[in-house]
């Protein structure tokens, strides 16, 4: 077996490596004592500080986590809504090929809307194109001041 390379005293993202551990992980390898610019203290395998998929103690991915949510607060979210969803595609599995119409038990089609996390039931429909048209008039009165808002 080759010995370990010593990492002691070099950086790594936020982590610095203070010593080796003499604790090994659950796999038998290298575990080694790091301090996080945030001052927090972690042990982490040598090959994940060489490769880069550990970077910190998690402090990074909470800081970019929350930087991803003022994002979103600032330029996707208008009066409570995630506007990106309101333009998003059908999904694959949909049955209907339409957004927010669905097929019941009973062969019925039933249309429905969510605005702000209230769903909103628009009615049973006999045909596909009754609840389309539904579902369409529901998105013009609900969705699309939304949109014009956030210039999408």
């Amino acid at each position: 077996m080759a010995k370990a390379k010593d990492l002691t005293g070099k950086t790594f993202g936020k982590l610095e490596v203070l010593h080796r551990s003499p604790k090994r992980s659950k796999g038998g390898r290298a575990l080694w004592v790091c301090r996080c610019e945030c001052e927090a203290i972690t042990e982490v395998q040598s090959h994940h500080l060489l490769s880069g998929s550990i970077i910190s103690c998690g402090c990074a991915r909470s800081d970019a986590g929350k930087a991803m949510q003022q994002y979103n607060k600032e330029h996707l979210i208008k009066d409570g809504v995630y506007t990106h969803l309101l333009t998003s595609k059908v999904r694959s599995d949909s049955k209907t090929g339409v957004k927010g119409v669905t097929i019941t038990k009973n062969g019925k089609y039933q249309a429905r809307i969510t605005v702000k996390n209230q769903h909103i039931h628009l009615g049973l429909f006999n045909t596909l194109e009754e609840a389309a048209a539904a579902r369409k008039a529901a998105e013009e009165k609900y969705h699309k001041p939304l949109l014009e808002d956030n210039n999408e």
